[in-house]
């Protein structure tokens, strides 16, 4: 089986993109991909790297047994252009950083994470940092959508068949 790697991608990876990542990692392991794929994510700015999770992503996803709590940023790297088969991005601004900072031969690879959520209204996850915990499950919504898609796109690409995944909220 060949591996794949997803690097989840917004601004800071403090809020949104390691909620994707978690996310993606519980589906991956309920759905016994998990050591098919690695999974993980950065940001596009430098100002935070190192810094923890937000505390209320972190409380968001633990309600859903994802614990974040290890996790510290780190900005996207220019191998990660290279390593990387899947490079989703949470929303526009974050998209256009990733298409200029790569090379050419890596376009392809980038996407917006919400691309893969059927029937959604909009492309974009808002970032929740000034906002109050309600961002932070909307956020978690709306990746949880995203999610079920990406793995189903994967497992085609891994040649697997699964079942529909969603998350039981």
């Amino acid at each position: 089986m060949k591996k794949i790697s997803v690097l989840m991608v917004c601004r800071h990876n403090i809020c949104r993109s390691p909620m994707a990542e978690g996310l993606l990692k519980h589906y991956l392991k309920e759905e016994g991909l998990d050591r098919a794929i690695k999974v993980d994510s950065a940001g596009t700015h430098s100002d935070m790297v190192g810094v923890r999770v937000d505390e209320r992503a972190g409380k968001v996803a633990l309600k859903f047994d994802i614990d974040l709590k290890r996790r510290k940023s780190r900005q996207i790297k220019p191998k990660d252009y290279l390593t990387f088969d899947y490079i989703l991005a949470m929303d526009r601004a974050n998209y256009q950083v990733l298409l200029e900072e790569s090379p050419a031969e890596c376009h392809q690879k980038i996407a917006l994470i919400m691309s893969f959520a059927p029937d959604q209204d909009s492309l974009e996850v808002p970032d929740p940092y000034y906002g109050s915990v309600a961002g932070f499950e909307q956020v978690f919504s709306l990746l949880d959508a995203a999610i079920g898609g990406l793995v189903k796109t994967i497992a085609i690409n891994l040649g697997e068949k699964i079942d529909a995944v969603k998350h039981s909220k």
